[in-house]
This record gives C-alpha cells, sequence and structure tokens, in this order.
C-alpha cells in the first residue's frame, strides 16, 4: 500500500490525501480529504470572511485532514498581493482547527516563509511539488515544513534526483498529483517509490515504512 500525500483522485492502491475544491459540491468527501481555494481560482467577489465561513462548514466533515493546496503562484493568477490575503486566511484555518497546510508555491518560497513567520505558524506545511535546491529545503525543513516530492524525481538527469539523498527523511512525503486517471502512465506513485527508494538506497519496504511515519504524524491519523 502506497502513502500519496497530495492526489485529485483516489486509488485503490493508495492511502492518500485526496485534494477536493472548496466551493465544488461532494456527496461524500474522501476518507482522507484536503479542502482547497487553489490560488489560480482565486475570485475577488468571494471576500475573505465569505471564504473563511465555506471551510468552516465544510471543515466540520470528519474526512477533512488538511486544508490546501493553497499558496502563492508568481506565474499565474492575480496580483501577489491579494493571493496573499487568501493564502493567509487559510493559514489562519488552517492554525484555528490545528490542520496542516498543503501549499502551492511557484517561485515564492521567501514570501510563503515571510508570512509563515509573520503569522506565528505552529501547524506543519506540506511542501506540494518540491523542486528545489539543498539550501532551500534545508531552510523550509527548519521553518516547520514536509516536502512532498511529485514525479519530476522519475525524469532522467532532474536536478531534484541529486537533492533527494541530503533530505533528511523524517520530512520527507510522496505525491502523485494525479487529476485524472489518464495520466497514470507519467503520474503514477508507484514509480515515485522505486525511483525515490534507488536514489536512498533503501528497499521499497522500507521507503513505505518511512512514508507510513511521517504520513501518519502530519495528518495526525
Amino acid at each position: 500500500m502506497y502513502y500519496n500525500a497530495h492526489t485529485h483522485i483516489a486509488r485503490a492502491n493508495e492511502i492518500a490525501v485526496v485534494n477536493i475544491n472548496l466551493l465544488e459540491e461532494h456527496l461524500s468527501y474522501p476518507q482522507y480529504t484536503s479542502l482547497s481555494y487553489h490560488p489560480w481560482d482565486i475570485d475577488t467577489e468571494l471576500s475573505l470572511e465569505q471564504l473563511k465561513a465555506i471551510f468552516k462548514q465544510k471543515i466540520q466533515n470528519k474526512n477533512v485532514v488538511a486544508i490546501g493546496e493553497c499558496g502563492l503562484d508568481k506565474r499565474r493568477g492575480l496580483d501577489l498581493e491579494i493571493q496573499k490575503e487568501y493564502f493567509k486566511a487559510q493559514i489562519d484555518i488552517s492554525e484555528t482547527y490545528q490542520l496542516p497546510l498543503i501549499t502551492h508555491l511557484v517561485k515564492s518560497y521567501s514570501e510563503s516563509l515571510a508570512i509563515r513567520k509573520q503569522m506565528n505558524c505552529r501547524q506543519a506545511w506540506v511542501i506540494h511539488n518540491f523542486n528545489s535546491s539543498e539550501q532551500t529545503a534545508k531552510t523550509l525543513i527548519k521553518s516547520g515544513c514536509y516536502l512532498s516530492i511529485g514525479s519530476r524525481i522519475i525524469q532522467d538527469g532532474h536536478p531534484l534526483q541529486k537533492v533527494l539523498p541530503l533530505i533528511d527523511t523524517h520530512f520527507l512525503l510522496l505525491e502523485s498529483d494525479e487529476e485524472t486517471k489518464e495520466q497514470n502512465k507519467n503520474k503514477n506513485i508507484a514509480l515515485n517509490y522505486q525511483k525515490v527508494a534507488a536514489l536512498l538506497q533503501i528497499t521499497e519496504t522500507e521507503l513505505i515504512a518511512i512514508q507510513k511515519q511521517n504520513f501518519e504524524r502530519i495528518f495526525k491519523l
């Protein structure tokens, strides 16, 4: 059984945190759900007060184990200052309800960590699809973040393959980030596990055991 820290669809061979859009109606929530208001989806007609009210209503579902993905994206979406306000609103929900936060951060690690420090955050952040240097990894971990590794890790020659063995596995998660079942060839959590185990020079069974511990600790299962 694979542990998957971030995906949009549930699979039979996974224990997965499944991202659902906060504004969509769902008859039932996946067993482990993260509630998301993505930075690409921000509409300023939805006030921050309205956003928080919807979160407070839906967070009552016992299957909600995390907030996000949410965050800052310098490449896409509204002005960064607007994104920050909606990000902070979701951080506030995370802190109030003591739930980890799954982040979407594009070219914005420093800005996000400044917000984390400013808001004196105590809840863990999961850095979705981490893709940066050893120094950035260490800075994020020191600040209370966990690094979630996606499908980039299986790309031949990707720089992340050199960074991965330098990451403390206590702060390591794996994810598929699948949105459709047709993506399975490129975003297959099993392939991620095989590659990461090889890079760490451990067995896949050992890696699954590490992921189980991290998953249960972060998502308080």
